[in-house]
């Protein structure tokens, strides 16, 4: 069983808000980090909407969102019913697979 992230590292940097990003683009960033660093691992279940915008005191909607840059930037996948997962990231590069 996936074990589900607390998130208590998780927070929004004055720097990134100061420099003009959004915070939906912060959130993003600040999720992207913990990712790539490792503090977040292949399979962990990301803190569900409600709680995390509760505990940095934003709303549901810009979680949601921050989410969804994750999914787009192939760092988490959706899954319905269970909430956001972290995607293993592969070190590998995709080849073409056309034929000639």
């Amino acid at each position: 069983m996936p074990k589900r992230t607390d998130a208590c590292a998780i927070e929004l940097s004055r720097d990134q808000l100061q420099r003009g990003h959004s915070l939906t683009e912060a959130l993003a960033a600040e999720l992207s980090d913990a990712i790539e660093q490792g503090a977040l691992g292949d399979g962990d279940l990301l803190p569900p909407e409600r709680w995390l915008a509760g505990k940095l005191r934003l709303g549901r909607v810009t979680v949601r969102n921050a989410y969804r840059r994750l999914v787009q930037a192939g760092l988490a996948e959706a899954r319905p019913g269970m909430g956001y997962r972290v995607r293993r990231r592969h070190t590998w590069a995709p080849q073409d697979l056309s034929i000639a």
